[in-house]
């Protein structure tokens, strides 16, 4: 799994740093258990907190997702597997509860992440239709739950950092900050988000075309995607695909 891939080499990075510094300080060495701890927590947030439900399809027509649950036979029913099923006979009395899911307009058995033009979309929904319609990026584009920070995934996105495309909330933010500040690699260009999703340049608000342009490229590195970044002893980046094994010294993500 490539992000688990980046998620380990970012974790033993750190690692390997944390063990230098106690190392040249104090003569001696870390134990290993707190990477261990740290892999761990980040497979339980991975494969459990993080991985997408399914949508609920109908009972009756299996292409249909659901709207309704019989409380009695608990089975899931789109509007027309109901009407099919429910208006006749026993079922017709049947208690019923409205089933709360926001699902894709083009892709049904997927989950909506964003809206864009009242229209609900998937990641992979919003990308098809982009490629049809380029136009769309010119409307606002709304990401479902809002913008998590990648440094406390419990809270919400305030800025982009924009060189790094890091969408962080002012904790983390302030947090790596430090950090840069110490390792010399200061943050250069700053996003702020407000609680529309809008994204503001030194005040002046994004055209929607930009912004959408910017989000797309900053999730799809949250992502992890199938690029493993690397720096060679000068100090100079480079990227490794894990899929195609190919290296470029331009960042991949930059041009998606």
């Amino acid at each position: 799994d490539s992000k688990m891939t980046n998620i380990i080499k970012v974790a033993m990075a750190d690692y390997a740093e944390e063990q230098y510094d106690v190392l040249v300080t104090t003569q001696t060495k870390l134990t290993v258990q707190n990477f261990i701890d740290r892999v761990r927590k980040e497979m339980v947030r991975i494969e459990v907190h993080e991985k997408p439900d399914a949508t609920v399809m109908c009972s009756e027509y299996s292409d249909k997702p659901a709207v309704v649950k019989n409380l009695v036979t608990f089975d899931f029913y789109s509007l027309e597997g109901f009407a099919a099923t429910h208006s006749t006979g026993k079922r017709k009395n049947h208690e019923t509860a409205k089933v709360e899911q926001t699902v894709c307009s083009i892709f049904p058995r997927r989950l909506a992440t964003c809206e864009v033009d009242n229209q609900f979309y998937s990641d992979e929904g919003y990308r098809f239709v982009l490629a049809k319609h380029p136009a769309l990026r010119s409307k606002h584009l709304k990401i479902l739950g809002g913008y998590r920070c990648q440094e406390y995934v419990e809270k919400k996105a305030e800025v982009l950092t924009e060189d790094t495309l890091e969408f962080l909330s002012w904790e983390g933010y302030f947090k790596l900050f430090r950090h840069k500040q110490l390792t010399g690699g200061l943050y250069n260009y700053l996003l702020t988000i407000d609680q529309e999703g809008y994204f503001f340049r030194l005040g002046q608000k994004l055209p929607p075309e930009e912004a959408s342009r910017i989000v797309d490229k900053a999730r799809f590195l949250a992502g992890g995607g199938e690029w493993a970044s690397f720096t060679d002893d000068q100090h100079d980046a480079y990227w490794y695909n894990l899929r195609d094994k190919v290296v470029t010294k331009t960042n991949p993500y930059f041009s998606y």
